[in-house]
C-alpha cells in the first residue's frame, strides 16, 4: 500500500507545484509575499495545527502547519491528506466555505495553507451552552450547509467530515464550513465513486454514513447523512445514542427517527438526509429545494 500512496503523493506535489508556477494558486512564501505573526494554537489534527495569526496589514489569518510525522507510513498519508487540502480548496468560492488565501511552501514542498480568519464560535460549543436548538436556528443553519453542500459536490468534492466542530458560526447566525482536510475529490457522476480507495474509514464515527462504516463504496452523499446526524444533534443536544456511550449511527437499525420537537417538514428534511442507501439517498442540489429550506 505504502509505494502507491508514495507515488499518489509525488503525483499530487508535481501537479501542486505546476499550478503554482502557472499561477492557479496564490504563491506565498513567508519570506517575500506574507509576513505573519502566529498567535495562539485554535486547532489541532492528527496531521496538522492550526494558528490564529496576524499579517503584514494587521489583518487576522488562520495559517494551517503540516505535521512532519517521524513515522514513514503517517508522514505519507500526511502530505497526501494536505495535497488534497489544497487542491479543494483552491477550487472553491462560496459565501459559507472557508476561503484560501495563499500557500506558504519550501523547497521540500507546501507547509503552511493560508486561510480566511473566521470571527466566530463551532457548532459543538454553541450546542453544549445552549443545549437543544430551535428549529428556525436550525433551519437557518441547514439552508446554508445544504447550500454549501450543493455548491462543494458541483465541483465533484467530498468533504467526508461534515460535524459540529467543523461548522462555525459567525455574527447574524452566518455560517462557514471549515476543515478541508479529509476532502476528496469525486467523479461527477451523481452514484460513482473515484476509486476502491476510497472504500476506506474517514471521518467522525458519530456521524458516518452506513456505508463507510461497513467498508462499502460511497459517493458525495455521505456529507449529506452527515448532515443528517447533524441536525438531529442540534434538536437533541448531541448525536444520536452520543458519542462517548455509543457512537455507531442509530441510523444502521431499522427504526425511523423522528423527534418531537421538530416539525413535520424538518423531520422530513433529517429523514430524507438520514436515508441509509447511499443509492437513494437524495443528493444535496434535490435537498436545496426541500420545503423547509425554502420556506
Amino acid at each position: 500500500m505504502i509505494p502507491s500512496l508514495i507515488s499518489g503523493v509525488k503525483s499530487n506535489l508535481y501537479a501542486f507545484f505546476k499550478k503554482v508556477n502557472e499561477g492557479e494558486y496564490n504563491s506565498i512564501h513567508e519570506s517575500k509575499i506574507i509576513k505573519y505573526r502566529k498567535i495562539d494554537i485554535i486547532g489541532k489534527g492528527s496531521f496538522g495545527i492550526v494558528y490564529s495569526a496576524v499579517n503584514q496589514n494587521g489583518e487576522m489569518i488562520a495559517v494551517k502547519h503540516k505535521k512532519e510525522p517521524k513515522n514513514v507510513a503517517f508522514k505519507v498519508i500526511s502530505n497526501l491528506l494536505f495535497s488534497e487540502e489544497l487542491e479543494s480548496l483552491n477550487q472553491l468560492n462560496h459565501r459559507n466555505i472557508v476561503r484560501l488565501l495563499g500557500v506558504e511552501f519550501t523547497f521540500k514542498g507546501p507547509i503552511s495553507i493560508i486561510m480566511e480568519y473566521i470571527e466566530g464560535v463551532n457548532l459543538e460549543k454553541i450546542i453544549k451552552i445552549q443545549g437543544v436548538l430551535a428549529e428556525l436556528t436550525i433551519k437557518t443553519y441547514c439552508r446554508q450547509l445544504i447550500d454549501a453542500l450543493a455548491y462543494l459536490h458541483s465541483k465533484n468534492i467530498i468533504h467526508r467530515d461534515i460535524k459540529s466542530t467543523n461548522v462555525m458560526i459567525e455574527s447574524e447566525n452566518f455560517v462557514k464550513l471549515v476543515d478541508f482536510g479529509m476532502a476528496k475529490k469525486a467523479y461527477p457522476s451523481a452514484y460513482t465513486i473515484q476509486s476502491d480507495s476510497n472504500s476506506t474509514i474517514v471521518g467522525t464515527i458519530a456521524y458516518m454514513a452506513p456505508e463507510i462504516v461497513t467498508l462499502d463504496k460511497y459517493n458525495a452523499t455521505i456529507d449529506v447523512f452527515s448532515l443528517g446526524v447533524l441536525i438531529f444533534e442540534m434538536a437533541n443536544g448531541e448525536p444520536f445514542l452520543g458519542t462517548k456511550r455509543n457512537p455507531v449511527p442509530l441510523c444502521q437499525s431499522p427504526t425511523m427517527i423522528s423527534l418531537d420537537n421538530l416539525s413535520s417538514k424538518a423531520n422530513n428534511f433529517m429523514q430524507n438526509c438520514l436515508v441509509k442507501d447511499f443509492k437513494v439517498r437524495p443528493r444535496a442540489t434535490m435537498l436545496c429545494m426541500h420545503p423547509f429550506v425554502t420556506r
